[in-house]
């Protein structure tokens, strides 16, 4: 239960800091999109930590069928877990981007924060 609680907390912290700071998203524009895109994250937050589980079951069963000692079994398990989460690290990004906070559909306002300079 203390395992799904800290994910919890973690992937709160995180979608906040990726929605407002990293997107830039706003609560005052986009306070509808708040719960799609927590949906959205949270998607991909758990189907991440479901593989992350696969492959570490994987790699432990793996590891007690081929006797391991039990530092080789560990470092294979390590190796297995923080391999996911490079990899998922990568893939995420473009999953957020494109399908979570999806940077194509928001309004572009680097526009209206320049003042127009040029003369027609």
């Amino acid at each position: 239960m203390t395992t799904v609680i800290a994910f919890v907390a973690g992937a709160l912290v995180n979608f906040s800091i990726f929605r407002f700071w990293a997107w830039r998203h706003t609560l005052v524009r986009e306070a509808g999109a708040l719960g799609r895109d927590f949906a959205r994250y949270s998607a991909v937050a758990v189907v991440t930590a479901l593989i992350a589980a696969a492959a570490t079951t994987f790699a432990g069963r793996y590891a007690d069928h081929a006797g391991f000692s039990s530092a080789q079994r560990s470092l294979l398990i390590d190796v297995c877990y923080f391999g996911v989460f490079g990899v998922m690290f990568i893939l995420k990004f473009f999953i957020l981007n494109r399908f979570v906070f999806n940077a194509r559909q928001r309004p572009d306002t680097s526009r209206d924060q320049v003042e127009n300079t040029t003369s027609a």
